[in-house]
């Protein structure tokens, strides 16, 4: 296959995600299906239920609560969960030995929204479910579990990577359409290591449905604090997260790829809690003074697949946003 132009780096930068030979996915899939059923597999494709076609109200209101613990941060929305006293007590559990510079209940927060609850639904679901919704007085009762969770998130390290969602089963191509402007409210659960992506619980073995090849800004790693740490390199994208839809890449099996790369807003989406803004003057402190800019950032891109592509991508510069996303 030919690779011209500036687009050219698309194809290095895409892995081997779906292999030709089939019986390398049956082989895996059977390794694998000792793995928990608990897995939370809807976590990484709740992408389907992004509502794109219209710009939402920045997310604001929360940054002001007070830090709690996460006991008392999952009480307003407590009603909307079975047994969520024995989940939380879990996440902290699990979380009581990390030695870093977040708190138990900031790094319980992300634990427990990583989880598969045995009785549904599960919080991730309820937390998307009402960051998507137009009417923000909904996300109200989130506000003290929203400020320990966001507060978490910001003091984690960001990072310009490639990152990876799929959704299986479905063309999402004419949603996404090539130099459209969107916005995702939902936290962004990704796929760091792409070779996951040949697990049956992520595309399955149709190989069929879409696969977000994302250039990310601010990515930010919680394999740590996650319930799946041993199984899954997970990285959250933020809410609010602007994107631009740079280039469509059809490849075999009915996979569509859609290649995205994360801007800045045009406004503040999501705004940052007051206690992480020290946090982050720090941070951007101690990159100036490593010398590390934005414009020397690399994206960190995985092995290339060429010749699973049906053809090459256009040959279209990625542009810049417009103010009108």
């Amino acid at each position: 296959m030919k690779i011209i132009g500036d687009n050219a780096h698309l194809h290095k930068s895409i892995c081997t995600c779906i292999p030709s030979d089939r019986s390398f996915i049956c082989m895996y899939i059977n390794e694998s299906s000792n793995r928990s059923n608990s897995f939370p597999d809807a976590l990484f494709m709740d992408v389907v239920n992004e509502e794109i076609g219209r710009m939402l109200p920045p997310i604001r209101g929360y940054e002001n609560q007070p830090l709690v613990s996460l006991e008392e941060a999952i009480q307003p929305v407590a009603q909307h969960f079975t047994n969520i006293d024995a989940n939380v007590h879990v996440a902290k559990k699990n979380c009581a030995k990390l030695d870093d510079s977040l708190t138990v209940d900031e790094s319980a927060a992300i634990y427990l929204y990583t989880m598969a609850f045995d009785d549904k639904p599960n919080l991730y679901e309820i937390l998307n479910s009402s960051l998507r919704n137009a009417n923000r007085r909904q996300l109200k009762p989130w506000s003290l579990f929203l400020k320990l969770f966001l507060t978490a998130l910001y003091k984690l390290p960001s990072s310009s990577r490639t990152v990876w969602r799929c959704v299986r089963g479905v063309d999402l191509t004419s949603v996404y359409p090539k130099g459209k402007d969107i916005v995702w409210w939902g936290v962004g659960s990704c796929i760091g290591d792409v070779s996951m992506l040949e697990d049956d619980r992520f595309l399955g073995k149709n190989n069929a449905g879409t696969l977000f090849f994302i250039e990310s800004r601010n990515a930010k790693s919680i394999r740590q604090y996650s319930c799946e740490k041993d199984t899954i390199e997970e990285i959250i994208l933020m809410p609010g997260s602007f994107f631009r839809v740079n280039d469509h890449m059809p490849a075999k099996n009915d996979l569509r790829v859609i290649h995205l790369v994360e801007h800045a807003p045009p406004f503040t989406l999501l705004e940052t809690p007051l206690i992480s803004r020290q946090v982050l003057s720090q941070q951007r402190t101690v990159q100036e003074m490593a010398g590390i800019t934005e414009s020397k950032t690399t994206i960190v891109r995985a092995r290339p697949f060429d010749e699973f592509l049906v053809q090459s991508p256009t040959t279209d510069k990625p542009t810049e946003p417009s103010d009108k996303p």
